[in-house]
């Protein structure tokens, strides 16, 4: 049978359609054998413009992937070393990671019902079979889970799973290739460590893409329907990129009617508590739809 080869589209992908996407995934991945290493800086300028960016492990993958030194290596949420020997740049040990205090809170690793139901999951979930080393984390990154007993240069444990706010954007690193062992290992009841490994990507993909409900900033009213003439409360929640609660932070706020109203917007600025939050009540005088908006300075960044 006739077979046509076609040159895979690069220009076309990376000069003309990334800013399309809304997540590059390179997965053990090298790019020096294919000739895209000229679009490296295009993958970079995509994330801090507001694209998601996971590498994910293997023996392609970080500093033996030859990534260090590259623009993406510039954007990602760990430190890597220069390319070397295999047997530097990789551990093949089988590791159980452990969870951090930072995961405990972050989204992606709401894999149980509470971070107790969390921490014993991750305990009985299949082993990693190795890890890319790397030097630890880069500035202003998250580390959610660390090697057990491998250390950074940094002090600390490596960490193993790791996020980044760049620029406008996000990116994430999983140093290990073996989670997929989670999807096709059980927990000891029908698809139980298959539902976790569902529910780790769905979070992973809803963050890096920057889903509304995990926002650094949150405006949730206690009701979304009341009668007219009653009191409207709402809670203006602000989180730190590790998911703390941003404490101390001074937020402006904006209710306004959605009706055509003539009435001026009611407006004011206040400061969270210890829980990261800051309650406003108005008592609506035209029936319709309202909107209530908040901005704050969140980890340099306006939200």
């Amino acid at each position: 049978t006739e077979l046509s080869l076609i040159p895979f589209p690069t220009e076309e992908l990376f000069e003309r359609e990334l800013g399309s996407f809304d997540l590059v995934i390179l997965q053990n991945f090298n790019y020096g054998p294919y000739g895209i290493g000229i679009y490296l800086p295009h993958l970079r300028r995509y994330v801090l413009q507001g694209g998601g960016l996971a590498m994910l492990g293997g023996d392609l993958s970080f500093s033996s992937g030859g990534y260090a030194g590259t623009p993406v290596g510039q954007v990602l949420p760990v430190s890597l070393y220069p390319r070397g020997p295999a047997d530097v740049l990789i551990d093949e040990a089988d590791f159980r990671p452990r969870i951090t205090a930072a995961g405990r809170r972050h989204p992606i690793l709401q894999l149980g019902r509470d971070a107790v139901e969390t921490t014993k999951l991750l305990a009985r979930l299949p082993t990693f079979a190795g890890v890319n080393r790397v030097r630890g984390l880069a500035p202003g990154a998250t580390a959610l889970l660390e090697h057990p007993s491998l250390d950074g240069e940094q002090g600390g444990k490596m960490p193993v799973l790791a996020t980044r706010e760049v620029g406008k954007g996000r990116t994430l690193a999983l140093t290990s290739d073996s989670l997929w062992h989670w999807a096709f290992e059980s927990l000891g009841e029908p698809g139980g460590s298959r539902r976790v490994y569902d529910r780790f990507w769905q979070a992973t993909l809803r963050w890096l893409i920057r889903d509304p409900e995990l926002k650094y900033l949150r405006v949730l009213p206690e009701r979304e329907r009341v009668r007219l003439g009653r009191e409207v409360r709402v809670t203006v929640r602000a989180m730190k990129a590790d998911y703390k609660p941003a404490a101390g932070i001074s937020v402006a706020w904006e209710i306004e009617s959605l009706t055509g109203s003539k009435r001026p917007a009611l407006r004011g600025e206040g400061r969270t508590d210890a829980r990261g939050e800051l309650r406003l009540s108005f008592t609506p005088k035209v029936a319709g739809p309202y909107r209530v908006r908040a901005r704050a300075r969140l980890g340099g960044r306006q939200s």
